[in-house]
């Protein structure tokens, strides 16, 4: 018996002074701690349910970037060592291929074409082995730059900033500039080649397939550089116009509607009919001082429209992703948007549902997960900088209120005055000794076991 699709006869309830079933609702359950605490990581679904996390910075110190590589399994809901990438990276970029390896790329040395050094070569992890192998180098070392799998099996990568080439701000200081460098990678000849260049550079912008097998590119900055009275000035206008890449043509074409406003550092997601959504977009608040509308992109007209109510922005790129049910879960980011999620259902027209996490993220990473769910992870706590954290947390769509985990637990179960002996339980696993000899207060109880997510009743008698 399972009381997610068995409710407990109402008779026996009363009968035994039981307590009812408590009600399900979504939320956010603790899980295992991500053994390197890092910041500006990134994490990878891989093909079996499990999510990999490469990268990341692991102290206060901006060259810090770690060559670390784990493992987050939802069955046991834990993370495991695999192996260490060629190069350290930080605000890279990770895709998994058509075969199910991943290219991992980005966020390497981004000053080696100042210094004439050869670029950082791209790598590939076989999750078969657990091992990171070389590949060829970009054209143009980059980081915060986007990418996407097409359809094709080729990596379509653009935006970004890097020294492709860098920008001369005079007396011998050269910093990185946004690139307009497109590249796409060949898993069949394991080589970067490039594609036709977008309208301008777009920091910070969105990237994403289509249905068709194209892929659309959706904001961010374009950045000028200007010389006043010998001195340099960067410029940088948040755009509200997007481009369609077609792989055939290796061409991009802008699309004929914009959005409602310039975005970038926004967050977009794709859903299952083949639209994107599209929130947020203000790195700066100063940028969007009212909220920023929620949008859907429908590929087939190239028209944007607004959707349900605006949502407060989360900056400092909020991460999103398309759940199994075709919600969107968009989880933390800076200022008072830290310990907070929103849940979009376009199919509801997009109403929203505004979560609280457990604790606070920045910086951190989100992926899907099977089931619906989905693993938030790492990154700053706002309330304790500088230090980045290795604390997870996981969404539920069916989080039990009232609910005994039956191992990890986060703190002690609550003390009960009254106490009862176990007399049935449909658990399969065993019970750890707090609920067999010292179990809860009469009545029946459901435990959840974090490390599967099997849920289950037990039933105490006087």
């Amino acid at each position: 018996m399972s009381l997610r699709h068995a409710a407990v006869p109402l008779l026996l309830v009363v009968a035994l002074g039981l307590d009812a079933a408590p009600a399900t609702a979504d939320g956010f359950a603790a899980t295992g701690s991500m053994i390197t605490a890092r910041q500006k990581a990134v994490a990878t679904p891989l093909a079996d349910g499990r999510v990999l996390i490469t990268g990341g910075r692991i102290s206060p110190a901006a060259m810090s970037k770690t060559r670390k590589a784990e493992i987050y399994d939802p069955a046991t809901g834990t993370f495991t060592a695999t192996g260490d990438m060629l190069t350290a990276r930080q605000d890279h970029n990770a895709v998994r291929l058509a075969d199910g390896r991943v290219l991992v790329f980005n966020g390497g040395d981004l000053f080696a074409p100042l210094n004439g050094d050869p670029g950082t070569p791209a790598e590939i992890y076989d999750p078969a082995t657990g091992t990171f192998s070389a590949t060829a180098p970009l054209l143009v070392e980059r980081d915060l730059g986007s990418a996407t799998l097409l359809a094709d099996g080729r990596v379509l990568i653009a935006g970004g900033r890097g020294c492709g080439p860098c920008l001369d701000l005079g007396g011998g200081v050269s910093t990185l500039r946004d690139t307009e460098v497109v590249e796409l990678y060949d898993p069949q000849t394991g080589q970067f080649s490039a594609a036709g260049a977008m309208s301008s550079s777009r920091g910070l912008t969105a990237l994403l397939p289509l249905a068709d097998g194209g892929a659309v590119v959706i904001g961010g900055y374009r950045e000028t550089v200007e010389e006043v009275d010998g001195e340099i000035r960067v410029v940088n206008e948040a755009l509200a116009t997007a481009e369609r890449f077609d792989p055939a043509s290796a061409q991009f074409t802008l699309l004929a509607g914009t959005m409602a406003q310039g975005r970038a550092g926004h967050a977009a997601a794709l859903l299952g009919d083949g639209r994107v959504l599209v929130a947020y977009g203000a790195l700066d608040v100063k940028m969007l001082p009212a909220p920023a509308a929620t949008e859907l992109l429908d590929p087939a007209t190239g028209q944007f429209s607004a959707i349900g109510a605006p949502l407060a922005d989360r900056p400092l790129f909020g991460l999103g992703v398309t759940l199994g049910d075709g919600r969107v879960l968009f989880a933390g980011g800076d200022q008072d948007q830290a310990n907070t999620a929103d849940l979009i259902d376009v199919a509801d027209g997009g109403a929203k549902r505004h979560l609280t996490m457990l604790r606070k993220h920045i910086y951190h990473v989100v992926a899907p997960l099977p089931g619906g769910r989905a693993l938030v992870a790492g990154g700053l706590d706002p309330d304790n900088p500088p230090l980045p954290r290795g604390g997870a947390q996981v969404y539920e769509p069916d989080v039990v209120g009232d609910v005994l985990f039956a191992d990890d637990f986060e703190a002690a179960p609550p003390a009960q005055i009254a106490t009862g002996t176990l007399v049935d339980t449909d658990c399969r696993f065993a019970l750890p000794p707090a609920l067999r000899h010292a179990p809860p207060a009469v009545g029946e109880r459901l435990l959840a076991r974090r490390s599967s997510g099997e849920r289950c009743s037990v039933r105490y008698a006087p």
